[in-house]
């Protein structure tokens, strides 16, 4: 059965609703969009491994003569020459336009190390990501669950009423009646009127709460939230979940917040290891390349290959304090981790035990509404027959609503407990 007084509209299927929140809901997508920034960033990181290449040109004009110095003989005196050159000489460059090239290629040797344990965090941060991309998945689906919930339990609420207001009318009439025959006064044919327009009312405050909540689940699947639909009541509850271990069991190795603290763990060690791998000198093969126009002597261009080297030989304790610092951010991370699975394990009971309380909710709601409506039933017979008052018919009509509200509070219980539990056991 539908809900009653939904807009009208396309059935949406709680399965559907679902299917829409996770492919369209914008959240999730920003989640991906997280994880496409981390694979975008370990693909700059990868780039690291290759040689770079840095090109400098320089076109400037002296802003003085540049001049060259040679003392007399500077390179040598010769047998038959003479002292090269004979006499000091200067060579003049004069201020003007002068051109430099320097081209360098760099290929990273010792720094390989720290680049892969670079990658390796960035992995690590990928799948983090991940992780919490599918724990808002859970949330969103969870999310989806209630609302839909919701909108059944208000659907039942509004045919509840109706069937309060046929009824409350049917008294009316029989009232009226007896009022006709001075059988009954005209207060209570007030009375009664009044309980109609007070359903009347309530009816129209559940057909508004109808409207929000299916906005809002509009909005959580990403559609327009004018969208109109209605819902279809959703599978009996389902058996299988009373095994309380394997229900940890499952939690614990599906639920993104225990696979999350892992990986956060193992960030905080590699970040020990890259503060490990600082102490490690900077070595790179190189190889460079300048050239000099329209300056004298000097030569055209000039190459070298070779290794360089960077160490910081005193550091006054800065590396030591960075990794005892990191290795105390280890510690936090192995705590958090006891923790997330000490609280999933906490959640799995809590949510287990609610649905165990809910099941017994329904088979007790289930029962009062059975006596009420065999108490109604009776008294209003015994009204048709002059036997009781109308109070008593009109309270029996209060206490079978109360008794159809207290079931489909029960119901919805029992909806949202199943939904949280596959929620805590990592479900979507």
């Amino acid at each position: 059965m539908l809900a009653q007084g939904a807009p009208p509209g396309d059935v949406l299927t709680i399965d559907q609703a679902v299917s829409l929140g996770l492919q369209q809901n914008r959240s999730i997508r920003r989640g991906e969009l997280e994880v496409q920034k981390v694979e975008d960033s370990l693909a700059v990181l990868r780039t690291r491994r290759r040689p770079a290449f840095e090109v400098t040109f320089l076109e400037g004009r002296l802003l003085a003569d540049f001049n060259l110095y040679f003392p007399g003989g500077a390179f040598g005196v010769f047998p038959g020459i003479g002292p090269v050159p004979a006499a000091d000489t200067t060579i003049t460059t004069p201020s003007q336009w002068t051109s430099t090239t320097w081209v360098r290629v760099t290929q990273p040797l010792s720094q390989l190390h720290q680049i892969a344990l670079g990658e390796h965090q960035l992995e690590l941060g990928r799948d983090l990501a991940l992780e919490r991309m599918r724990g808002e998945q859970q949330n969103v689906t969870n999310n989806i669950r209630r609302l839909y919930f919701g909108m059944l339990q208000v659907g039942d609420g509004m045919q509840a009423r109706t069937q309060s207001q046929t009824l409350y009318q049917e008294v009316e009439r029989l009232v009226s009646g007896y009022v006709k025959e001075g059988a009954a006064l005209a207060v209570e044919q007030l009375e009664v009127q009044t309980l109609i327009a007070k359903e009347q009312l309530e009816l129209q405050a559940l057909r508004d709460s109808l409207a929000s909540l299916g906005e809002q689940l509009n909005a959580v699947i990403g559609r327009d939230i004018a969208t109109p639909f209605t819902v279809a009541p959703v599978p009996p509850d389902p058996s299988g979940d009373d095994d309380l271990p394997a229900l940890e069991s499952r939690a614990l190795s599906a639920r993104p917040e225990i696979k999350e603290a892992t990986l956060a763990l193992g960030q905080a060690r590699d970040g020990v290891r890259l503060k490990r791998a600082a102490l490690i000198p900077d070595v790179s093969a190189t190889f460079n390349y300048i050239g000099f126009y329209r300056y004298q002597v000097l030569p055209p261009n000039v190459a070298l290959a070779g290794v360089t080297a960077t160490w910081e030989p005193f550091d006054w304790g800065r590396k030591r304090r960075e990794i005892a610092q990191s290795e105390k951010v280890v510690e936090q991370a192995s705590s958090a981790t006891r923790d997330a699975d000490a609280l999933v394990r906490a959640e799995v009971r809590s949510s287990f035990r609610k649905l165990r309380q809910a099941r017994e909710g329904i088979r007790v709601s289930e029962l009062g509404v059975q006596a009420a409506r065999e108490r109604l039933r009776v008294v209003t017979n015994l009204y048709r027959e002059q036997k009781t008052l109308l109070r008593d018919v009109l309270q029996a009509e209060m206490t079978l609503a109360s008794a159809d509200q207290l079931h489909d509070d029960a119901l919805l219980q029992l909806a949202t407990a199943r939904a949280d539990l596959e929620k805590a056991v990592g479900g979507k």
